[in-house]
């Protein structure tokens, strides 16, 4: 069985850890517990240790810094074999939805759960990804196309 590479975008500047890992860290486990040949590519994995309420604001981090998160995000993407993307509340991050873009570009199948109902609805989201409307919905429509 060849293993699967899972990207999980999401927002994450201007958000507390906790909001921006928390889950992240819930679908990592609940994915390597239902699979064997698995990886997940968490771009937030270095915040985990950070305090949950702290406010994780790239902005403030120099140029060469929020470039090398640019290439480390999108290097990790393009192994990817599937994407999985929270985007919360109103946030259109502009890193996730540059993500979606290549990630569609490249032919890696998107599952993406939105919070805001006039984003889960633009035409650029709907044709990109397959969206869907809860959290939970994101969850079991992961686990189902990996196994297909």
């Amino acid at each position: 069985m060849d293993k699967n590479y899972i990207y999980l975008a999401g927002s994450i500047d201007k958000f507390s850890v906790e909001k921006a890992t928390g889950w992240r860290k819930e679908i990592t486990k609940i994915l390597k517990d239902t699979f064997i040949n698995i990886e997940i590519l968490d771009p937030t994995v270095e915040y985990h240790n950070l305090p949950p309420n702290e406010i994780l604001d790239i902005g403030i981090l120099d140029r060469k810094k929020q470039k090398e998160i640019f290439k480390k995000d999108l290097k990790m993407l393009s192994s990817a074999n599937f994407m999985a993307a929270c985007i919360f509340e109103n946030s259109a991050n502009i890193g996730t939805v540059f993500e979606l873009g290549f990630a569609y570009s490249w032919g890696i199948p998107v599952i993406a759960y939105i919070e805001n109902k006039a984003l889960r609805e633009h035409v650029f989201i709907t044709s990109s990804a397959c969206v869907v409307n809860s959290y939970d919905e994101l969850e079991n429509k992961l686990i189902n196309k990996i196994k297909e």
